[in-house]
């Protein structure tokens, strides 16, 4: 994705041989509608062109834009938010066996996320309704990364694993 990011460029709307914004356009007709004078204009998109700058430069002129490096930095976020839902088919099990034994039903403490999940999506889409989506998808990732946290206080109790799995599922759904 990232690697794709680099390259995009943007498509440049003409209207006969003068090249406006879209937020031009849209200011002028919503003008234009109230004044009851409307014109008819022809629209156009121009062919993209791929410019002439080396990779290098491309990339460069890509890096510097804080955009850019915000979409960068949530997606490390969120890489390192998955190595727990990875912790939880691949270690937790095996964690669980060891600490508690082999008669640990760990298939039903981990069945707790999906079920925290689909209980709690509705509930959190009807709160968030008019929310947008970048403080949530932060605050669902802050809950994740501090579920575990019940784990790491109470390693020996088995309810300390239903909540880590609870609030997981809870920060899924929010973001």
């Amino acid at each position: 994705e990232c690697i794709l990011c680099m390259f995009l460029r943007e498509i440049k709307v003409e209207e006969d041989d003068a090249t406006r914004t879209l937020d031009t356009i849209s200011n002028e007709s919503d003008s234009a509608s109230a004044a009851s004078t409307t014109t008819s204009t022809q629209l156009r998109t121009s062919s993209f062109v791929v410019p002439k700058t080396s990779p290098l430069q491309s990339m460069k002129n890509t890096f510097r834009k804080g955009s850019f490096r915000r979409y960068m930095m949530l997606g490390i976020i969120l890489t390192n938010i998955k190595v727990i839902w990875r912790h939880l088919d691949a270690t937790l099990p095996k964690y669980m066996i060891r600490k508690f034994g082999v008669d640990v039903p760990f298939g039903s403490i981990i069945a707790i996320e999906p079920l925290s999940i689909m209980l709690s999506t509705p509930i959190i889409a009807f709160f968030a309704e008019n929310s947008e989506s970048l403080p949530m998808v932060l605050i669902g990732v802050s809950v994740a990364s501090l579920s575990p946290i019940f784990v790491v206080i109470f390693p020996n109790f088995i309810w300390a694993f239903c909540i880590f799995l609870v609030l997981f599922g809870l920060s899924e759904s929010i973001w």
